[in-house]
């Protein structure tokens, strides 16, 4: 059966808009005629309703979902298998209808989440796996996908299509693997059959992803993805994520299921107190990189600033009462952030230069420098410089030259050269002592 705007479905339910399309069916914004609501109908498609495996899988998630009863979790409200007029068969759930858009839409427009932001999606999510794993479901397909963020801030998780309950029987053939392959565990992986600690692995990849602007494994070969999760370790997270935060997601990634949490209620309880603790350091701020046109956004860590100090961009903040006030620095492009009622998170974008309002944000004192020592000049007296230019000839001549005949060509000089030169260093100081004593009487004349 082709669902179309308008169709109707068990003669209750009106297809009213297609909202997104999956792997085994499509999701419909639908009117409920009897209770006068607007509902989420998700129908399989119409190769699969004839399938027995994929139709027992379908009523399985279904059971599954509707036995669940839980905030974070979508809720299931009706099943039905319809006869369609031309003779086909439909298949279909009415689910809850969760406002917003998927955490995979929420990335591909803001790239990276704060560390906060972050934790509070994977506390809800941890929740609501909490929720199934009390009641013996596995989700196994946990992804960004499946997290429904609403504008209030609540998550959903969805999507059951191929969770497991404990006590069934299993629908998929021995090594056989299911679920998204960027977000497997490695036993999945495997083979083996998925466990609860199989659902904290994949939130842990979604934390990453959400932390990181990208998976920790990725390639086009869905096999090569299946490998990387068997032998390689995660990639680092950016130096932006504290570390409490980066130690909670690698060890929600760590191979053996044992060395994870205990389950996801274990998780949700790391997280929260991570999430604490945030709130008492400092807190990154996100911004958009203006050589990047994508959007894309990295992430600067600003240093702790005292209550009394902080500002918003269009206030001033006043000179220190220690401090004579300052002339403001031009800064160029200031960072505007939105600050949440904990205080942990916040949010911003660069806006461009404008004209002040109210004054800068803050002033800025220029570098303090040591004053240079002042220049000295020295004077000499012109009969003094002729002095100074015969002692430095004489000097010259007497005392940087091998000895040789070569000097006789030089003038008056050259018999001085060559006198001093050939005599013996006695005879070479007296001579030396002489012409000083002359060159000050020369001074003395002058």
């Amino acid at each position: 059966m082709t669902i179309t705007t308008g169709a109707l479905l068990g003669g209750r339910y009106t297809a009213v808009a297609l909202r997104a399309r999956g792997g085994m069916g499509e999701v419909w914004t639908a009117h409920d005629r009897v209770l006068d609501r607007q509902v989420a109908a998700k129908v399989m498609r119409m190769e699969y309703v004839g399938d027995p495996m994929f139709l027992t899988r379908w009523r399985r998630e279904a059971q599954n979902a509707a036995r669940l009863a839980h905030p974070s979790i979508a809720a299931v409200h009706d099943y039905g298998e319809d006869t369609t007029a031309d003779g086909g068969r439909a298949a279909y759930m009415i689910m809850e209808l969760v406002p917003g858009s998927s955490l995979a839409s929420l990335l591909a427009t803001r790239h990276r989440l704060t560390p906060s932001e972050t934790l509070v999606i994977m506390r809800q999510a941890a929740a609501g796996l909490a929720a199934a794993h009390q009641m013996g479901i596995v989700h196994r397909d946990v992804k960004p996908g499946n997290l429904m963020v609403q504008p209030n801030g609540v998550v959903k998780l969805t999507d059951f299509g191929i969770a497991l309950a404990r006590d069934s029987t299993a629908l998929t053939a021995e090594g056989q693997v299911l679920g998204t392959a960027q977000y497997v565990s490695p036993e999945q992986a495997r083979g083996e059959k998925a466990t609860e600690h199989s659902d904290v692995y994949a939130l842990g990849v979604v934390g990453f992803e959400s932390l990181a602007g990208y998976r920790p494994f990725e390639s086009d070969n869905r096999v090569e993805v299946l490998r990387m999760h068997l032998e390689r370790n995660p990639p680092p997270l950016p130096n932006d994520v504290p570390r409490p935060v980066r130690d909670l997601i690698l060890k929600a990634l760590h191979k053996t299921p044992a060395n994870r949490y205990a389950g996801a209620a274990a998780f949700g309880e790391a997280i929260e107190q991570v999430l604490a603790g945030l709130s008492e350091t400092r807190s990154p701020v996100t911004e958009v990189d203006p050589r990047q046109q994508s959007g894309r956004t990295h992430t600067a860590v600003l240093p702790p600033i005292p209550p009394p100090r902080v500002t918003t961009p269009d206030q001033k903040m006043d000179a220190r009462p220690d401090e004579p006030p300052q002339s403001p620095i031009d800064l160029g492009p200031v960072v505007q952030a939105d600050v949440g009622q904990s205080g942990s998170a916040i949010t911003a974008t660069r806006r461009p230069p404008q004209a002040s309002q109210g004054g800068p944000p803050y002033t800025r004192r220029p570098p303090s420098r040591r004053p240079s020592p002042p220049e000295t000049l020295v004077y000499i007296e012109p009969g003094y410089a002729w002095v100074i230019v015969i002692l430095m000839i004489t000097a010259c001549w007497t005392g940087f030259y091998p000895p040789g005949d070569v000097y006789a060509d030089f003038g008056p000089f050259g018999p001085i050269q060559d006198a001093m030169f050939t005599r013996t260093k006695g005879e070479r100081d007296s001579i030396r002592a002489r012409m000083d004593a002359e060159n000050v009487q020369v001074a003395k004349d002058l």
